[in-house]
């Protein structure tokens, strides 16, 4: 087995096994000073911001700079020895505080202005800016795209907090909806009271109500039974159990190359019986099951969870249907498809706007849109096979709406050798699209305003309910556009085309179809392998037992190879979006850290 392989398997058993923006900023560089504003200051002073531009600090900006500091300079000379303006700092604070006074007495609507406001930008359509052609050297060119960038930022501060008043006053409309109907329904079992029927005893429809109630699993006697244990093992220090040699012997599993010893967890046989009953208790077999053969799993938005399907072999054909679709037919389709291009790419049949072969690549995308390509990239890049394959090619991951982050991105590169690959599932996502229409006006600054521009040097990676707006975008839906679907999780994503096309490009589709060859064997080990010796399974159980029992509400992945330095972050990503629920499947709030009967 390659290491390659093992990775890939341990990128997946750790994925499978955990289905158990910070503040972000806008960098607005104003005309006199550099200064960093946080979106909260924006946010509640919008208009402090809409006179600022984004401008490259190069020499002549300076000289400008330096020229309009001294002018006016000599203006505030002028004006003070005139004599005609004498104001002390006391007479302008005093002014600055009966300003303020009267501001606060002032009955203004800023919710209005900001609808006003968005509306004449949206008029505006700052997107479709007609750019002469410019010929700089291969950087960031300021100029029109960081403007656009920051007038994008500000368009989406200001839909951020209007969306957010309109969320509220949908709430406030829906829990007063929700009071009349609780009113209403008092009033009709008034009247049944009245007539001597159900719901006369209000005791009783209590009580008839509270024993209908969904039973969490935190009530049944497996639970109980793994608490009582718990109580006993909490009088048992981690040294006393690896004396015991027959229990080090028994904890750990192997599958294909990959060994897990779970010998260090504060655990016994008898903890790993009980564990396992209540894996069974809750049918976890049958839900395995109906995972991986396209059941609509996801009940909130009725969607299969097919994950395992992006792997799946071609001989498996016809296994998998969901909707009257063959699922595993379509994935192959999709797969063929990038083979292809990226095979042109790399051979310099498929070339730039200019005739330039593309050599660099920029993967756009936030979340598992980038995070699980950028953790596989990480781990290629310093593999034999990886290292050759990526000669005279280069990979860049864009997540950040700081244009900061995007001329470092871009600082180097040379716009007539770029391909730019947007991935977003549903090509709406706000970070991702900001980023998108700067790294679009990049390739225009350069070459020309020009929509084949686009169609030679964007491709998308998105969900196939977003046809339609990845060709408003102006990429070419016939060629460079990659198709996912919706039972694909944003955060399994990296075996779709988000980490496919990026991938392949770099380091070739042979070496990114046995990443896939991997994923596949921990899969129908997953499905197949019975409980005691189930990788995946018996680390999901063991986090059950460290979080719920154990009550360690904190979990660190410490990767000791190097080329696994992106593994916490992705996997932190598959923990959260898997476990953060605070609701059961009835809508029963469930308390998940520490003990959820005292929540």
């Amino acid at each position: 087995m390659t290491t390659l392989t093992m990775m890939a398997h341990q990128c997946l058993f750790l994925s499978l096994a955990l289905v158990s923006f910070s503040t972000s900023h806008a960098f607005l560089p104003s005309r006199t000073a550099v200064k960093r504003t946080s979106a909260a200051h924006v946010m509640t002073n919008p208009t402090d911001a809409t006179d600022e531009d984004y401008l490259l600090q190069t020499e002549d900006f300076k000289r400008q700079q330096r020229d309009d500091e001294q002018q006016q300079l000599d203006d505030s000379n002028t004006i003070a020895n005139s004599g005609h303006y004498e104001i002390s700092l006391q007479h302008q604070l005093a002014m600055e505080e009966l300003l303020e006074q009267e501001w606060k007495g002032m009955d203004i609507d800023f919710e209005g202005m900001l609808l006003e406001q968005l509306e004449a930008d949206e008029k505006a359509n700052i997107s479709n800016l007609s750019l002469p052609q410019v010929h700089l050297p291969p950087r960031f060119v300021p100029g029109v795209a960081w403007k656009h960038h920051h007038h994008a930022t500000l368009n989406l501060i200001r839909q951020h907090r209007v969306r957010q008043k309109q969320r509220e006053r949908k709430s406030k409309a829906e829990a007063t909806v929700a009071q009349d109907a609780t009113a209403a329904s008092a009033g009709i079992a008034g009247d049944t009271k009245e007539d001597g029927g159900v719901g006369s005893n209000p005791v009783q429809n209590f009580l008839a109500n509270f024993m209908n109630r969904p039973q969490l699993i935190s009530t049944s006697t497996e639970w109980r039974r793994l608490q009582k244990h718990a109580e006993y093992l909490d009088t048992l220090h981690l040294r006393d159990l690896l004396k015991d040699a027959d229990r080090c012997n028994e904890m750990y599993a192997v599958h294909d190359g990959v060994y897990l010893d779970y010998s260090r967890q504060r655990v016994t046989q008898e903890t790993m019986k009980f564990l396992t009953a209540l894996a069974e208790k809750q049918n976890l077999k049958g839900k395995i099951d109906a995972m991986v053969t396209g059941e609509k799993i996801n009940f909130t938005e009725e969607r299969a969870v097919l994950h395992t399907a992006l792997r799946a072999d071609r001989s498996e054909v016809g296994t998998v249907t969901v909707d009257g679709m063959d699922v595993v037919q379509e994935v192959h389709q999709v797969l063929d498809q990038i083979k292809e291009f990226t095979q042109g790419v790399r051979s310099g049949k498929i070339r730039g706007y200019t005739g330039k072969r593309l050599r660099n690549i920029v993967s756009v995308g936030i979340g598992g849109s980038y995070l699980g390509p950028e953790f596989l990239h990480e781990c290629l890049k310093t593999e034999p096979e990886g290292i050759n394959a990526a000669l005279g090619y280069s990979l860049r991951f864009l997540s950040n709406v700081d244009p900061v982050d995007v001329e470092r991105t871009c600082a180097d590169l040379d716009p007539e050798e770029t391909l730019i690959v947007i991935v977003s599932k549903t090509f709406t996502t706000a970070e991702t699209m900001l980023n998108a229409r700067t790294m679009r006006q990049w390739l225009w600054d350069f070459m020309g305003n020009d929509k084949e521009v686009v169609r030679k040097h964007m491709v998308a990676c998105a969900s196939v309910s977003a046809t339609e707006q990845v060709q408003d975008f102006g990429i070419d839906t016939e060629n460079y556009f990659f198709r996912f679907w919706d039972w694909v999780g944003g955060r399994y994503s990296v075996c779709s085309a988000a980490g496919a096309v990026p991938i392949s490009l770099l380091y070739g589709f042979d070496l990114f179809e046995k990443f896939l060859k991997g994923a596949n064997s921990i899969d129908k080990h997953f499905v197949s392998a019975p409980f005691e010796q189930n990788i995946p399974v018996l680390m999901g159980l063991l986090g059950v037992w460290n979080m719920s029992f154990m009550k360690y509400q904190t979990r660190t992945t410490l990767p000791y190879a190097e080329a696994l330095l992106k593994l916490p972050a992705h996997i932190q990503q598959l923990d959260m979006e898997s476990n953060g629920k605070s609701m059961t499947k009835q809508g029963t709030y469930y308390c998940v850290l520490g003990d959820p009967l005292k929540c």
